[in-house]
Formats: C-alpha cells, sequence, structure tokens
C-alpha cells in the first residue's frame, strides 16, 4: 500500500513538472512572438528574392529602424519602415529610373522596403563587398563616416571589432540588427516546422 501511495505521489509530482514546463515553454514562445513580430512578410520576401537578402535581415533591420511602424519618423527625419531619408528615397528612384511620389510611395510598405532593402544589397555589393557589418553600421551612419572609419583604421568593418565604431547609435544599432537577425533566423526557422 506504502510503496502505490508513494508512486502516485511521484506520479502527480511528475505531472506537475511537465505541466510547468509545457506552460513555460508556451510562455517562452509566446514572449519571443510579442517581442519579436513578423510582419509584412509578403513584401519581405519579395525584396529578398529580388535583392538576395535574407528575409531575417530584413525583419531585424525593419524591427530595429521603425518597430514595424509604417508611419515612422526619425528625429533627423527618416521616414516608413526602413527608415529612408527623402533624398535617398528620391536618390534610389533616379538610380532604378523609377519615377515615383516621394511624398506618397515612401509611406508604402512594399515601396519603402523595396528601397531600403535595394539600398542595403547595394551598399553591400557597391562600398562594402559582401561585409554586413558595414553595410549595416552606412545604412545607419552614412557611408562616408564608414568608409572614413575603416580607411583610417578606427574601425576594421568587422562585427568583432564593432565596439569600435566612433558613433555609440551605430553601434548599439549594429548589435541591435545582430541580435534581433539571429533571433528572426530562428523564428522564421520554427514556422517552416
Amino acid at each position: 500500500m506504502k510503496k502505490r501511495s508513494h508512486i502516485r505521489r511521484m506520479l502527480k509530482v511528475l505531472l506537475v513538472i511537465v505541466i510547468v514546463l509545457l506552460v513555460v515553454l508556451l510562455v517562452k514562445v509566446k514572449i519571443t512572438e510579442m517581442l519579436y513580430p513578423i510582419k509584412y512578410l509578403p513584401e519581405v520576401q519579395a525584396a529578398a528574392e529580388t535583392y538576395d537578402v535574407e528575409p531575417a535581415l530584413i525583419l531585424a533591420v525593419i524591427h530595429s529602424e521603425s518597430q514595424f511602424d509604417p508611419k515612422a519618423v526619425s528625429s533627423t527625419g527618416a521616414q516608413g519602415l526602413m527608415q529612408l531619408m527623402p533624398e535617398t528615397f528620391k536618390w534610389i528612384a533616379k538610380k532604378r529610373g523609377l519615377t515615383i511620389d516621394p511624398k506618397t510611395d515612401i509611406w508604402e510598405a512594399d515601396v519603402n522596403i523595396d528601397f531600403g532593402v535595394w539600398y542595403l544589397n547595394w551598399l553591400e555589393e557597391t562600398y562594402y563587398h559582401d561585409n554586413l557589418p558595414a553595410s549595416l553600421a552606412a545604412y545607419n551612419a552614412g557611408m562616408q563616416n564608414v568608409c572614413k572609419w575603416i580607411d583610417d583604421g578606427v574601425w576594421d568593418g568587422t562585427f568583432e571589432h564593432y565596439r569600435q565604431i566612433p558613433f555609440k547609435e551605430t553601434r548599439n544599432y549594429l548589435g541591435t540588427v545582430y541580435k534581433r537577425y539571429f533571433v528572426y533566423i530562428q523564428r522564421l526557422n520554427d514556422s517552416k516546422e
């Protein structure tokens, strides 16, 4: 009798532990979904395919730039999901031979994402030769600043040494984008399963 009673108690304890672990896991998943939302996925996937940029990276940049707010405006005047400066937006359109209305098109999610990803890809291919950390830093701080830092030996352009970047905002930006990038890789992989 005592043995059965003991076994029942152990099974109850084990059941409670399993239930608690399941609840913790579900809460963790929900919190991750709340902290790292996946929004504008069709637009992100279209730009990813067009410009050969990982969707997880695009989501990380959008999250870092605008928190997925298509009407976001920075203190410097950058606009939309990818936080493009109006002058950069017009320059991209001209470079691509596109006719746009800069007052309205910059606010369109698909256009803003397309232009932002095109620009990030252009920075990486044209200036930084597949150097993602330098390209992201240039997206945030401007390519002139990043070229100067690298040319002057202030920063070597690697993620390993991103703390050498002289602009605190850009250091924080790069660290945040990378952290979110890895989370979004996991989130997108989990959604495929």
